[in-house]
């Protein structure tokens, strides 16, 4: 039983919990912001399993990697569960997704497929490239739609909507990966953030969060949320620039909530 609870705890922290949780949330508020109504909580589901699903794969295809690291909070890693068990826990997750946004109808379906395959490509080895940050640019640029599509009838997403996402998108890959980029380097990884260095991205990150604050800020006449973003991405660019990379992450996100908060709040315009 003890073995089994810890197995647990340990898949759980496999699949990047903050990420899903944080995630998974959004996915449910937009939908409700957006008008979903009874289906928002089977929105927020698939999107959480899909993520769930997506964790689970970058730890497993990044194995040689975190051992050769020496990195102990990988439970893969350090062999607290073992690769079956996240392929079990990989097929399951994606069946149950499945089914549950075909709930939202097809063209919503497909968008998000579309989404998560591209992401699957990032864990594979697009997060590898110089242009790495376009698969987060995509994937998060379309989340809006996989939201408006499963409306009755079906509807596009905005188009600030689109670009606002995108661009957190971009700010999400060039921070989240911060800290990591003197050992990406070592390992031979030449993604952007590696390429351009940790001040590089910090400022390109923080300059995506405020141009996302300014779609939202002209797509739902909130201009505040263009204030409420702009304060701390200086913040992270100042931190950034002075070598704190964990600073400049929490303050790009901070940055990033606010604008988060612009999208929930004009969730009714999210439409075209």
């Amino acid at each position: 039983m003890i073995r089994t609870g810890r197995a647990a705890t340990a898949l759980v922290r496999a699949a990047h919990p903050e990420a899903v949780l944080t995630v998974t949330l959004l996915a449910g508020v937009l939908a409700v912001a957006a008008g979903r109504g009874w289906s928002s909580p089977a929105v927020a589901a698939a999107v959480g399993l899909g993520q769930l699903a997506l964790g689970w794969s970058n730890d497993w295809i990044d194995l040689p990697r975190d051992r050769a690291r020496g990195r102990t909070d990988k439970p893969l890693a350090t062999g607290e569960i073992g690769t079956r068990t996240v392929a079990i826990a990989i097929g399951a997750a994606l069946v149950l997704h499945l089914g549950l946004i075909l709930l939202s109808g097809v063209p919503a379906t497909l968008v998000l497929l579309g989404v998560e395959a591209v992401a699957f490509a990032y864990n594979l080895g697009l997060k590898d490239l110089p242009l790495s940050v376009l698969p987060y640019a995509f994937s998060f640029g379309l989340a809006p739609a996989v939201i408006t599509l499963g409306l009755s009838p079906p509807r596009l997403p905005a188009a600030w909507a689109v670009a606002a996402a995108a661009l957190l998108g971009v700010a999400a890959h060039l921070t989240q990966v911060l800290g990591d980029i003197p050992a990406d380097r070592r390992q031979g990884i030449r993604g952007l953030p590696q390429l351009i260095g940790g001040r590089a991205s910090s400022a390109l990150a923080a300059l995506a969060t405020v141009l996302a604050g300014a779609c939202v800020a002209a797509g739902t006449r909130l201009w505040v949320v263009l204030a409420l973003a702009g304060v701390p991405a200086a913040g992270s660019l100042v931190a950034g620039r002075s070598g704190r990379p964990r600073l400049a992450f929490r303050l790009t996100m901070l940055a990033a909530l606010a604008v988060v908060v612009g999208i929930l709040i004009g969730g009714r315009r999210l439409v075209a």
